[in-house]
């Protein structure tokens, strides 16, 4: 079965996604560390940063190669991702309190700078990473993880 051509599609505009919001993310990273007072160095922030740069590229390849465990990850964290923070605004809605985003929102926004093409960029990202929701993707996967394992009780 050869890897269907909304996968390959897909991970080819996430890894344009990657490349052209890099540039930005150096850039907002290099000059909170060099500000004074105002730029706050947390460990959000650096994880943030750190899952950007180092371990996307890793769920990217994982994903060509067909892992279907980082498939399964990634189409359980966007929607629970998504309840935590509907749950969050109801709960701040709720008790009347200000419209604060999280930690890890504002890491990604110091990150990303809320330079528009940015976003955008990073939109069309997130529209790429459906595509993993697709059943011609999810039969690929699992024929890759069938194969995978045939190997492996082949070589015993």
């Amino acid at each position: 079965m050869k890897r269907p051509i909304e996968l390959t599609i897909g991970l080819v505009v996430l890894l344009i996604e990657y490349l052209a919001v890099m540039p930005q993310y150096l850039v907002s990273f290099f000059r909170m560390i060099s500000a004074n007072g105002e730029g706050k160095i947390t460990a959000i922030l650096v994880w943030s940063f750190v899952a950007f740069v180092a371990i996307r590229p890793i769920i990217l390849y994982l994903l060509w190669r067909g892992t279907s465990w980082v498939r399964t990850w990634v189409i359980w964290i966007i929607p629970v991702s998504f309840v935590l923070s509907l749950f969050e605004r109801l709960r701040k809605g709720a008790t009347g309190g200000a419209d604060n985003p999280s930690q890890a929102t504002q890491a990604i926004n110091h990150l990303s700078g809320q330079n528009h093409v940015t976003q955008v960029a990073l939109l069309i990202g997130f529209l790429a990473l459906l595509v993993l929701y697709s059943p011609r993707v999810s039969a690929w996967f699992k024929f890759e993880k069938e194969r995978r394992a045939q190997r492996s009780n082949g070589n015993v």
